[in-house]
C-alpha cells in the first residue's frame, strides 16, 4: 500500500507524469495508491478557498464595471464552493483510493493535539498562551499507522515531504511517534519523495509507436474519445448558443466559428492526427505508455448565430492518454482533455467525401427538425402568437432543404423529396 501525504500529492499535480505513473501503478494491481481521508479533504478545501477568493474578486470587478458601463453587465452567478470540492474529490479519486479514518484515529488525533504530542505541537499566538495545532497531521499519520497494523501481510510506503511534522523517517521519531512504529519493523517504509518509490515498481521501457497508434486507432477507442469530449465539455446541441469552437469549409475556404453542439452524437467521428509518446514504463506484466494525442472530431451541427448554417464541422481535441499495451491489443484511459478548438490549418482541401454520408446527414437533420418543432410547440403554448424565432428558423430549414451534391443541387429527403437513387443528399 502506497499512502501519500497532502504535500506529496499536491506537488505531483493531476497532469504530471508522476500522477500518471501513480495511476498506472494502481491500475496494474501491483500496489494500491491511497490517501487518508483528511488528505483528500485538505486538497478539496484548498481548491475551494482559491475558488472563493477568485469569485470574490470577479464579483467585485463586475460591480465596478457595472458602475462605469452604459450597458448591462453580466452577473458572476452564485458561488458554489461545495461544487468545487465535489469536483476535485472526483478528479483526485480517479488516481487514489481514500482511506477513511476510524473513530480511534480521530479520538487519538484530538488527544495528541490537546496535549501537543507529535506530530502535533504548540505555537505561540502572541497572547501569552500556546495555540495547539496539528490535529489533521496526526490523523494522517495515524491512518497510515493503523492500516499497517491492520494489514500485517502488507508493506506500507508512507510518502511525505513534511519533515517538520513527520521527520525525514531516517533520524528517528519523537515520542509517541516512535512507539507508533516500534513493532512495525520494515513493514512501514517512510519516504520523503516519490523518486525513491517509483523505481521499486516501474522500470523504463521501449515501445513501438506503431503499436500504440494501432491501439488508439481502434473503433472502440475513437468512440471513447468522442464520448469523453462530449461529457467533459458538454457538447450537446443548444439552440442559438455557441457550445464549442469549430472549423468548417465553404467555397471561400476554411471558416472558424462556434458550433451549437453536436446534433447527432452517434454520428460524430474521431480521427487521430498526431501522436507523441511522452513516457513508457513496465509495471508488472504490462507496459504503460503516456502519450499526447491530437484528434479531429467531425459531425453535423447548426452554427451559432449569426451564421445559422447547417454544416459538417470539425474541432480539434487534444488529449493525454494512458495506454496499457498487451499482446492482443491494449486499453486506453483519457487522463486529460483540453477544450475543443478550431483547427489551425486550412481544411478547404480536406477530402470530406470520405466522412460525409447520407445516413449521418439525414439523422442530424432529423434531430434538428425535431428540436425546432419541440421548441416551437413549447413557445406557442406559452404565447398567443406564433414565436418570432420559429419563422427565422423555418427560413433556415428551407435553405437546408437545398443541399449541394456534386455539381448540382438536390432536394434533401428529410426536408423535401429526394432525387438521389440512394436517397443521399
Amino acid at each position: 500500500m502506497i499512502i501519500l501525504d497532502t504535500n506529496t500529492i499536491r506537488g505531483a499535480g493531476l497532469r504530471s507524469s508522476t500522477a500518471e505513473l501513480l495511476r498506472a501503478i494502481g491500475a496494474s494491481g501491483v500496489e494500491t495508491v491511497a490517501v487518508p481521508w483528511v488528505v483528500m479533504e485538505e486538497l478539496a478545501a484548498q481548491k475551494a478557498v482559491e475558488y472563493l477568493t477568485a469569485w470574490e474578486k470577479a464579483a467585485q470587478a463586475l460591480v465596478t464595471l457595472a458602475d462605469k458601463s452604459p450597458w448591462r453587465v453580466p452577473e458572476v452567478g452564485a458561488a458554489d464552493p461545495e461544487g468545487v470540492r465535489v469536483e476535485w474529490r472526483r478528479r483526485w479519486g480517479r488516481i487514489v483510493t481514500v482511506l477513511p479514518p476510524s473513530l480511534t484515529v480521530l479520538q487519538q488525533a484530538v488527544i495528541r493535539e490537546a496535549n501537543a504530542l507529535p506530530p502535533c505541537e504548540s505555537w505561540p499566538d502572541g497572547q501569552k498562551k500556546q495555540e495547539k495545532i496539528g490535529g489533521r497531521d496526526a490523523a494522517i499519520w495515524l491512518t497510515a499507522i493503523e492500516y499497517a497494523r491492520d494489514h500485517p501481510a502488507e508493506t506500507v510506503y508512507f510518502v511525505s515531504g513534511n519533515h517538520k511534522d513527520f521527520t525525514d523517517g531516517q533520524s528517528g521519531y519523537p515520542y509517541p511517534m516512535d512507539q507508533d512504529v516500534a513493532d512495525l519493523e520494515d513493514r512501514f517504509v517512510h519516504l520523503t519523495t516519490l523518486d525513491g518509490l517509483l523505481p521499486k515498481f516501474a522500470t523504463p521501457a521501449d515501445v513501438d509507436v506503431d503499436q500504440v497508434r494501432a491501439v488508439l486507432d481502434e473503433a472502440d477507442t475513437r468512440q471513447e474519445i468522442v464520448s469523453d469530449a462530449h461529457l467533459r465539455w458538454e457538447m450537446s446541441f443548444v439552440l442559438g448558443h455557441g457550445v464549442f469552437e469549430c472549423t468548417w469549409s465553404n467555397p471561400q475556404g476554411s471558416q472558424a466559428g462556434w458550433a451549437g453542439g453536436w446534433l447527432d452524437l452517434q454520428g460524430v467521428e474521431a480521427e487521430l492526427t498526431n501522436l507523441h509518446v511522452a513516457s513508457a514504463y513496465r509495471i508488472g506484466d504490462h507496459v504503460w505508455v503516456t502519450a499526447d494525442v491530437e484528434w479531429v472530431l467531425s459531425g453535423y451541427t447548426l452554427l451559432a448565430p449569426p451564421e445559422d448554417q447547417f454544416v459538417m464541422a470539425t474541432t480539434q481535441y487534444d488529449t493525454r492518454v494512458l495506454v496499457s499495451l498487451q499482446d492482443n491489443g491494449g486499453d486506453v484511459t483519457v487522463l486529460h482533455g483540453g477544450r475543443p478548438h478550431a483547427l489551425d490549418y486550412d481544411i478547404s482541401s480536406r477530402p470530406f467525401d470520405t466522412i460525409i454520408d447520407g445516413v449521418r446527414m439525414n439523422t442530424a437533420l432529423e434531430a434538428l427538425r425535431e428540436d425546432l418543432a419541440a421548441r416551437a410547440r413549447q413557445e406557442t403554448q406559452l404565447s398567443t402568437g406564433y414565436p418570432s424565432w420559429a419563422q427565422s428558423f423555418l427560413d433556415v430549414t428551407q435553405r437546408l432543404g437545398q443541399t449541394k451534391h456534386g455539381t448540382g443541387w438536390r432536394k434533401h429527403p428529410v426536408w423535401g423529396k429526394g432525387t438521389g437513387k440512394d436517397n443521399t443528399p
